[in-house]
C-alpha cells in the first residue's frame, strides 16, 4: 500500500499504524488487547476501541488540519496523519518530555514499511 493513498476505512488506518510501536517495551505484549496501558509519567495509552470511537466521532478527512492536545505516545497523532493524508497536517502537543521523546522516536520508525519521512510527514510533536 502506498503512503499517499487514503485508507478505505478506519480499520485500514489501524493496520497501517501498529500500536506496539508506540508502547513502552514492557507493555508491548499487551498491544493487541483492548485495554488502556501505562506509558509513563502517570499517563495512559487509551484502549483501541476508545480511540476508534473518538476518530469516528471526529471524522477526519483528507486535507484536514488537526490539533491533538495531550498526544501522549503519538499513536493517535499517527492514526490521524494516515486519515488526513499527505495534504493534511496533525500537530501533537504533549507536556511530558519523556512522552514527547518517545513519540518522536515512534513516529520516526515508520509503519507498514514506510520510511521516516512518510511516518512523520505532517506530524509535529511539541
Amino acid at each position: 500500500m502506498g503512503t499517499d493513498r487514503q485508507p478505505e476505512s478506519l480499520a485500514e488506518a489501524f493496520a497501517q499504524v501498529p500500536r506496539e510501536l508506540f508502547l513502552p517495551e514492557d507493555e508491548r505484549r499487551f498491544a493487541s488487547s483492548n485495554v488502556a496501558l501505562q506509558i509513563g509519567d502517570g499517563q495512559m495509552h487509551s484502549q483501541p476501541s476508545t480511540v476508534a470511537d473518538m476518530l469516528k466521532l471526529l471524522g477526519p478527512r483528507p486535507g484536514d488540519r488537526v490539533l491533538d492536545l495531550g498526544s501522549g505516545s503519538g499513536w493517535t497523532s499517527a492514526l490521524l496523519g494516515v486519515l488526513v493524508g499527505p495534504r493534511g497536517r496533525v500537530t501533537g502537543v504533549e507536556r511530558h518530555r519523556q512522552l514527547i521523546e518517545r513519540a518522536r522516536a515512534s513516529l520516526g520508525h515508520g509503519h507498514s514499511g514506510a520510511g521516516r519521512d512518510a511516518a512523520c510527514r505532517g506530524h509535529r510533536i511539541r
